[in-house]
């Protein structure tokens, strides 16, 4: 099982590898973006549908006083980026006329955003256009301005988006600086807490469950899926309801219509997780509790649901824990008592999950290379009587310490 998992998981995040990159969290990503605004460079984001691209080019815009102006590539002709010849008055020659936003973005003296969204889902006329425009800084006959900057977002060219794949001509490699990017939970829950203004319960329920950030599994099988975007939708529903002052999740018709609305957004199996967690989230175990402050806040519920043999619960949370991890990559050296204590507590088959996991995690995310997160981890790990004695009782030889460094 954790074998198809694995190739699974592999197959969610191969356009990492088929780009050669390493994935950014939307942070970093903004620092790469905001690098390229000196050098001129045209960066180009890509990642998963409503993880927060086309949020992150506006806050940007908006945090250095720039306009942003969006072009679709999907939904716009060749003239809306390449303009529509007109005759001269002499008939000798020809002149281009611009699309609005692009005209008042030539005369204004204001620093300008122009967004190329959904860069590998344009037709060909209109791929050559954007082309034009991103290489020689053209709009037709008109040479852009320097105070107009280029900046491209596009979902990755696999099955699950329908996209043309524009990324595999070299002409654009060569050209555009390929940033991939992922939804970390910290980066998200900065975000939500503060500009986004997500509803708590939403923040903690995505905190305690970081894998439905983004539900790429929905997604594949071709199902409504958690993603940023519809959790913001979620949260704002939260807030409707309780603006109306109605109590959902004690009254069973008005949780069936919160069930119903809630599933259109993010699917039926995050739908009754929310609402199972509204209702029951004294129970839930914080997976930053167990790398931050495991023997203070969640060695006693770690303990309660091992003496229950819920080792369902214990399994999806050895997942959020190797999850987290890999994604945040805390200071090894403070978190590695924390682990040992975990690991020490939990029974067998959920200690293999998140050894296994801890390992995937590390290999999809870049950090399993000699010298990496994944290692520095192990090397705090190791010394640890807690951890050696866990990882020696099983049965599992892949798991003993000695193949682990």
């Amino acid at each position: 099982m954790a074998t198809n998992d694995a190739q699974s998981e592999s197959h969610i995040h191969a356009f990492w590898d088929k780009l050669g990159l390493v994935p950014a969290s939307l942070t970093e990503a903004r620092k790469v973006i905001e690098a390229g605004l000196t050098t001129g460079d045209c960066t180009c984001l890509v990642g998963e549908a409503g993880i927060g691209k086309t949020q992150l080019m506006t806050q940007i815009a908006k945090d250095q006083d720039m306009d942003c102006i969006f072009f679709y590539l999907a939904h716009v002709e060749r003239e809306d980026i390449g303009g529509i010849p007109y005759p001269t008055e002499d008939g000798q020659a020809y002149r281009f006329l611009c699309e609005e936003n692009i005209r008042n973005a030539l005369k204004s003296k204001r620093k300008t955003l122009l967004v190329l969204d959904e860069w590998n889902r344009g037709e060909k006329p209109v791929m050559s256009a954007a082309f034009t425009m991103m290489e020689s800084r053209r709009f037709g006959s008109v040479v852009l301005p320097d105070n107009v900057h280029l900046v491209a977002c596009m979902n990755p060219s696999e099955g699950a988006y329908l996209v043309n794949e524009a990324e595999q001509d070299p002409a654009y490699r060569r050209r555009m600086c390929f940033i991939a990017v992922h939804a970390t939970v910290d980066t998200w829950k900065a975000y939500a807490s503060n500009r986004g203004k997500f509803h708590r319960s939403v923040i903690e329920f995505i905190v305690k469950n970081p894998k439905l950030l983004n539900d790429v599994r929905a997604r594949d099988a071709g199902m409504i899926y958690s993603n940023p975007a519809a959790l913001e939708k979620l949260s704002n529903m939260l807030y409707a309801f309780e603006k109306r002052s109605l109590n959902f999740a004690e009254d069973n018709e008005l949780s069936n219509v919160f069930r119903f609305k809630a599933m259109g957004h993010v699917g039926v199996t995050v739908a009754d997780r929310f609402l199972a967690y509204l209702r029951e989230n004294a129970t839930q175990i914080d997976p930053r509790d167990i790398i931050q402050r495991y023997k203070t806040k969640a060695q006693k519920s770690v303990r309660r649901i091992v003496e229950l043999n819920r080792t369902d619960i214990l399994t999806d949370l050895a997942d959020s824990v190797a999850l987290l991890l890999m994604s945040d990559k805390p200071d090894p050296a403070k978190t590695a008592r924390h682990i040992a204590g975990w690991c020490s507590d939990i029974p067998e088959d959920p200690l293999v999950a998140f050894l296994q996991k801890l390992r995937n995690y590390a290999k999809e995310m870049g950090a399993a290379d000699r010298g990496g997160y994944y290692m520095q981890l192990n090397q705090e790990l190791n010394p640890l009587p807690e951890f050696t004695d866990a990882v020696s009782a099983l049965d599992n030889a892949v798991f003993k310490i000695s193949e682990r460094s």
